[in-house]
């Protein structure tokens, strides 16, 4: 069977392709990387490219309210053409997106317990490499670290978003063994970006600017340092600034939003994006995105300030 597997860009994103396809013994594949809110955009451009395979899969890509409908469109054309239709996810799904999902052919197997690569690694039964993979994997997604793997393998594919590098870390979560012989293969790469981590920290936090609306404390960063976690960041603007909400612009020009008290989720879900309700993202706004280039740091952190404290003071701070 040949396949086409379509995953996010991070942890969770590589790892639940290679244990989906590794579950299933696919061995003719080909890997695309994008994010939830490029879905539709890049389903369609691959519209003809769909032709060659049998079987789609999307692992680790949530729906975004202006991408769904688009991305459905796109599937249920492949489905018809009778490619097998294969979608796992483990963020918050509308009830009338999953409705219209299943309504068009495709598989679709949500579940919030877990990361995508718990979801992937169900396929297959007793097999000790994917279990351990699981548990590592999930340990680093959803940032509870409780698994002695989970810094080694969240820091080994990084966070930069190099589509080249994305393509060789999956490669090594085919190609491996056993987690003994994946930690060694990290190794090397896991050091090289903590050591960034610690040059970079300390220079982000100097320039985080701190805003309050409805009693809700909101610390705005702008990271430029692309190996570095925006998850690690946040946990630190939370920390230091007792704030109740860490939002980040990241190098590739998105936001991502971090909390331990507020459901991000519904604030990115105001700004066209989704997510968890501890951790999501969403678009930088067009009117704002087209004038961030040209505006010194510390205007671009107040501009992008104003539409996330506007969708906070909308959405309040609800507990997660």
């Amino acid at each position: 069977m040949k396949a086409l597997s379509i995953t996010h860009t991070d942890l969770d994103g590589v790892a639940s392709s290679a244990a989906f396809l590794r579950s299933r013994n696919i061995v003719e594949y080909e890997v695309v990387f994008t994010e939830p809110d490029s879905l539709h955009s890049t389903l369609n451009k691959l519209s003809k490219e769909m032709e060659k395979y049998e079987l789609i899969s999307i692992t680790d890509l949530g729906p975004n309210p202006g991408s769904i409908e688009v991305s459905l469109e796109a599937l249920s054309i492949a489905e018809r053409k009778g490619k097998q239709v294969i979608w796992i996810d483990h963020h918050i799904w509308d009830k009338s997106w999953i409705e219209e999902a299943t309504s068009v052919g495709i598989e679709l197997e949500v579940d919030t317990s877990t990361c995508a690569t718990g979801i992937a690694s169900r396929y297959s039964q007793g097999d000790s490499f994917l279990e351990g993979l699981s548990r590592a994997v999930c340990s680093a997604d959803e940032w509870r670290f409780d698994d002695e793997n989970a810094p080694w393998l969240v820091r080994f594919v990084g966070f930069t978003r190099d589509i080249d590098w994305l393509r060789r870390a999956h490669k090594v979560f085919m190609d491996v063994g056993s987690m003994k012989e994946l930690l060694e293969k990290a190794r090397p790469r896991t050091i090289e970006v903590h050591d960034i981590e610690l040059r970079y920290s300390s220079e982000f936090l100097k320039e985080v600017i701190i805003e309050s609306r409805r009693g809700i404390k909101v610390a705005f960063g702008i990271k430029r340092e692309p190996e570095v976690s925006a998850s690690l960041l946040a946990q630190l603007m939370l920390a230091r600034f007792d704030a109740d909400i860490a939002a980040i612009l990241n190098e590739k020009g998105k936001l991502e939003f971090r909390s331990n008290k507020c459901n991000v989720r519904e604030i990115a879900f105001q700004l066209g994006g989704g997510g968890h309700p501890k951790a999501s993202g969403a678009p930088v706004p067009v009117g704002i995105k087209t004038i961030l280039p040209i505006l010194p740091h510390n205007l671009r952190t107040i501009l992008i300030a104003r539409p996330i404290l506007k969708a906070a003071e909308r959405v309040g701070c609800i507990p997660v």
